[in-house]
């Protein structure tokens, strides 16, 4: 009998080892600036470059978006755009600052060409979630109300395109599952021989 124990034991003890293997994994992630490189996007200003001279550059591991500062006195935005790939979470954290007076310039992020304004003033900052499903329009956007006395700037720092678990997680979990209930089977058909003496 001491035998049966052993054995029944061992099949349970492995699974649960790789239950627990499995589930202590670190999570895939892919940050924001990796998935979606500066490339990938396409700067727009409107209503045209001389009115609205906004640019976009990297420092570092962020997005730096310069609204316009053209001295015009006109209107303008500088839109950093791209195309989702896939559905997914974007997470970023944002920065603004500008010289210029409160609410005259502002800067946040475009989902499908609607802007969602998240500073108007030197500042503010934050971390930001949105959904998109593949083939969505989104970025960021600095807007300046008369392109003069400096413009407003958004800095994007990359907190992570997805936190998801790897594609094989899913499936070594159902196989651990089913090691879990095959080693239950084996140790309710040893028992019952036991108790029968077959």
């Amino acid at each position: 009998m001491l035998q049966v124990q052993k054995l029944t034991r061992g099949p349970q003890l492995l699974c649960l080892c790789l239950l627990l293997s499995v589930s202590l994994a670190p999570l895939a992630q892919a940050g924001f600036i990796d998935s979606y490189q500066l490339s990938a996007f396409t700067l727009t200003n409107t209503p045209n470059f001389q009115l609205n001279n906004g640019s976009v550059k990297m420092a570092g591991n962020s997005i730096v978006l310069t609204g316009g500062n053209s001295g015009s006195g006109e209107a303008g935005n500088a839109d950093l755009v791209t195309k989702a790939l896939v559905a997914d979470m974007i997470q970023f954290m944002y920065s603004y600052s500008s010289l210029d007076i409160p609410n005259a310039d502002s800067g946040g992020y475009l989902l499908n060409g609607l802007y969602f304004p998240l500073a108007v003033a030197t500042g503010a900052s934050g971390t930001v979630n949105f959904k998109v499903i593949a083939g969505d329009n989104f970025g960021f956007r600095v807007s300046s109300a008369d392109n003069q006395f400096e413009p407003g700037i958004l800095t994007i720092s990359s907190v992570g395109a997805a936190t998801t678990p790897e594609p094989a997680t899913g499936s070594v979990m159902l196989l651990i599952g089913a090691g879990l209930v095959a080693a239950a089977g084996l140790r309710i058909l040893r028992n019952a021989r036991v108790e029968t003496g077959a």
